[in-house]
């Protein structure tokens, strides 16, 4: 299974932003897909890490599907319009979408096997 396989359409995702002070934060978020090579995803309650994603735009993801693992780590984007936070309101069936996050995937690390293959 590719490591793609995880960020699929309703996965779930620990999502890990931090502050202008370096305090982290983390949150479950569900994953919307990959689209344009990116990760989508609706901030939906997190305030925290909205504000944290507008001072700083680096985030770390941490996925799990059966015995697979990995860091995902990017930069990030917010839309508050357009064609991504239209996407995200869509795929949230429901959910009030406050932000759509687009993860830019810079680097994958496995952690089951300890290496990095991106």
């Amino acid at each position: 299974m590719s490591w793609k396989d995880c960020l699929k359409e309703g996965s779930e995702l620990v999502l890990i932003s931090s502050s202008k002070k370096a305090e982290p934060h983390g949150i479950i978020v569900i994953s919307l897909g990959i689209i344009d090579n990116k990760i989508l995803i609706g901030l939906c309650q997190s305030n925290t890490s909205i504000k944290n994603f507008e001072d700083n735009k680096s985030a770390c993801i941490i996925v799990k599907n059966k015995k697979e693992y990995y860091r995902i780590k990017g930069k990030t984007e917010l839309f508050s319009s357009g064609e991504y936070f239209d996407i995200a309101i869509e795929k949230s069936k429901g959910y009030d979408v406050k932000k759509a996050l687009l993860v830019n995937i810079d680097e994958v690390f496995d952690l089951e096997n300890v290496k990095k293959i991106l």
